[in-house]
C-alpha cells in the first residue's frame, strides 16, 4: 500500500504552496502614519477617499505627508477636491531624503497618482521637485499656475525601494484645482405635479369609454413559458438557483473524482 507515500507528496505540496513568497507589496501606508499622531488627519482623509488601497497596492511608492496644523487648508472641501489634492501628494517612483538632496541636474519631474487617475487637466498632476543649496529641497506643481512650493522637513519612514513617507511644510494644490460640488448635499427641485404630456402605458392602454371589448385574463409577459415552480425576478426574467448550485456541487464532484482516480493509480502501481 502506498497510502503513507501519497499522504506525505501532499503534505509536502502544501508546505510549498504555503511558503511560495507572495508578490503583494508588504507595506501599509496606515499603519505607517499611525506610529506619529501629528499625521493623523492626512491617514483619515487617505482613508475615506479610499486612496489607502492604491496606493498600498504600488510596488513603488513616496507620499509626501503634511502635519495636522497644515491640512486646514482643505478643511471643509468636499471629499471629491480633498481626493485630488491627497493623490497630487503621492509620487509613482522612489524618493528618500538622500537621493533628494543629491539630483544630478539639481531638478526632476515626477508622475503623480493624480496624473494616473485620468483626471489631471494640462500639467496637475506632475509635480517639479527642485535641490537648491544648502540642502533645501522644493515641491510645486508643475501647472503654469502654482500656487507656491512646499520645503522639505525630513524623513518619515523609508523601505528602499518600495515606499518612502517624507514631511513637506504644506500641501501642493494648482491655482486651476477647483473646489468640487460632487459630494455637496443640495437636493433636486421637486418634479410639478401636473406634466404637459400624457405618458401612455405601453402595457396597458387606455380604452375608449364606448367601447366594448370584453376583458380577457391573458398571462403577463414574465409567465409566458416560464416553468412551474420558478418564480420570476425583480426584472422581470425567471431564474432559477438550480444551475448556479449544481455548478459548485459539479465542481467539487469532480474535483473529490479526481483525487480519488489519482489515489487509486498510485496505489495500484509499484511503489
Amino acid at each position: 500500500m502506498c497510502f503513507p507515500s501519497l499522504l506525505s507528496s501532499l503534505s509536502l505540496f502544501v508546505s510549498l504552496f504555503l511558503a511560495f513568497p507572495s508578490t503583494t507589496t508588504s507595506f501599509d501606508i496606515a499603519r505607517v502614519l499611525a506610529q506619529n499622531s501629528s499625521f493623523s488627519t492626512f491617514s483619515n482623509y487617505l482613508t475615506q477617499t479610499q486612496l489607502v488601497s492604491q496606493i498600498n497596492n504600488r510596488e513603488t511608492i513616496t507620499v509626501l505627508v503634511v502635519d495636522n496644523g497644515a491640512m486646514s487648508s482643505i478643511s471643509g472641501k468636499s471629499m471629491d477636491f480633498i481626493k485630488k489634492v491627497l493623490s497630487i501628494h503621492v509620487i509613482l517612483d522612489y524618493y528618500d531624503v538622500k537621493k533628494l538632496q543629491h539630483f544630478d541636474n539639481k531638478f526632476v519631474q515626477v508622475t503623480t497618482l493624480y496624473q494616473a487617475s485620468g483626471l489631471a487637466s494640462k500639467q496637475d498632476g506632475f509635480l517639479n521637485i527642485t535641490d537648491k543649496e544648502n540642502g533645501v529641497v522644493t515641491f510645486a506643481s508643475a501647472s503654469e499656475q502654482s500656487n507656491g512650493a512646499a520645503n522639505l522637513i525630513g524623513s518619515v519612514a523609508s523601505e528602499p525601494y518600495n515606499l518612502s513617507v517624507i514631511q513637506v511644510s504644506s500641501l501642493i494644490i494648482p491655482s486651476n484645482l477647483t473646489n468640487s460640488p460632487a459630494h455637496s448635499n443640495i437636493t433636486s427641485p421637486p418634479l410639478p405635479s401636473k406634466s404637459p404630456v400624457t405618458i401612455k402605458s405601453p402595457v396597458a392602454p387606455p380604452r375608449s369609454p364606448n367601447a366594448h371589448t370584453p376583458k380577457v385574463n391573458s398571462p403577463s409577459p414574465s409567465d409566458v413559458g416560464a416553468p412551474t415552480g420558478i418564480s420570476p425576478a425583480p426584472d422581470g426574467s425567471s431564474k432559477s438557483a438550480a444551475p448556479t448550485n449544481f455548478g459548485l456541487n459539479g465542481a467539487f464532484m469532480i474535483l473529490i473524482l479526481t483525487f480519488l482516480c489519482a489515489l487509486h493509480i498510485h496505489m495500484i502501481l509499484p511503489c
